[in-house]
C-alpha cells in the first residue's frame, strides 16, 4: 500500500508525520518556477540588450546565478518555498521536519543537473519512484523531504 506519511520520532517521543508530495506535484511547482524564471530571463534581457557586449556579459552572469541561486534563496528566506511550491503548497524541509538551510538547500539544488540526466528528469524522476518518500538524488544527499505545508493555524 502506497504510504506518503513521513513519521518522525522527535526526542519529547511524539510522532510527527509529514506529508510528502509525490512527483506530479513536484513537477507543477517546477513548471510554475520555470515560468517565473523565464519571465525574469526576458525582462533581464530587454533591460540589458541596450548595454551591448557588456550587457550581453551581465546577461550571462546573471542568467547563470538565476538558475543557480533562485531555488536555493526562496528556499531559505521564504520557508523552503519557492513561487511554484507556494502556488502548490509544498515546503522543503529537512528529513527531521525543520527548516531547510544554506548547506541543504545548496546541495539539493546543485546535485539538480545530476537529477535531469540523462534526459530531462529521467534518473531524478527514478530515484523518487524507488524512493519511499519520493526523494530525488538531491533530496537524499541533502537530506530533505519535499512535503505539503501545514497552513498556519489560528490560536483561540
Amino acid at each position: 500500500m502506497l504510504d506518503t506519511l513521513h513519521v518522525v520520532d522527535t526526542p519529547e517521543g511524539v510522532d510527527l508525520s509529514l506529508r510528502v508530495a509525490g512527483p506530479v506535484a513536484r513537477a507543477f511547482a517546477w513548471l510554475v518556477d520555470s515560468g517565473v524564471r523565464a519571465a525574469i530571463w526576458a525582462a533581464m534581457a530587454i533591460a540589458l540588450g541596450s548595454l551591448g557586449r557588456f550587457g550581453g556579459g551581465l546577461f550571462l552572469v546573471s542568467s547563470f546565478l538565476i538558475w543557480w541561486l533562485f531555488p536555493v534563496i526562496f528556499e531559505v528566506y521564504a520557508n523552503g518555498r519557492t513561487p511554484g511550491k507556494r502556488l502548490l503548497g509544498l515546503q522543503v524541509v529537512h528529513e527531521d521536519g525543520t527548516p531547510v538551510g544554506w548547506n541543504a538547500s545548496m546541495i539539493r539544488n546543485l546535485l539538480r543537473f545530476v537529477d535531469f540526466l540523462p534526459m530531462f528528469y529521467a534518473v531524478g524522476l527514478g530515484a523518487m519512484l524507488i524512493d519511499r518518500s519520493f526523494r530525488r538524488l538531491g533530496d537524499l544527499a541533502a537530506g530533505t523531504l519535499v512535503v505539503y505545508a501545514e497552513p498556519a493555524r489560528r490560536s483561540g
